[in-house]
């Protein structure tokens, strides 16, 4: 009787354990991500984890510089919750993609972010983002 509870308590948190592994964004095969592979990793890591972090307070987002705090709260308050469809009846109907990365300078990138949602084969865009990272 212990082990079934044992086993029952390890496939439960296993599966939650995956649930929380869901990807942030979706890049398409076509974005041309930094030629260094250590540069891209870090660069997604940031994007997954600065959208991660959005449903927080605004001041709790460790992927936003203290310095651009106050512009970014504005474009964070924006995005809570632009996952949902109130049509749909759908919590993740919303997902994000990342649209498009041009390099500035140093290290530094021009991110567009797309909120794409599909019923029946077609596509709904709910809002397009551009970030600096």
């Amino acid at each position: 009787m212990k082990n079934n509870y044992t086993q029952t308590i390890s496939i439960l948190f296993f599966t939650f354990l995956s649930f929380g592994q869901v990807k942030q964004v979706i890049i398409h095969n076509n974005i041309q991500l930094p030629k260094d592979s250590i540069v891209s990793r870090k660069l997604i890591n940031s994007i997954n984890g600065f959208l991660s972090e959005k449903e927080k307070a605004n001041n709790e987002n460790t992927f936003v510089m203290k310095e651009d705090l106050l512009e970014m709260s504005i474009l964070l308050d924006e995005m809570k919750n632009i996952e949902q469809s109130g049509k749909y009846k759908d919590n993740n109907f919303y997902k994000g993609y990342l649209s498009n990365i041009i390099p500035i300078q140093d290290n530094n990138y021009l991110l567009q972010i797309s909120y794409i949602g599909a019923f029946e084969n077609v596509p709904y865009i709910k809002a397009i983002y551009e970030v600096v990272a």
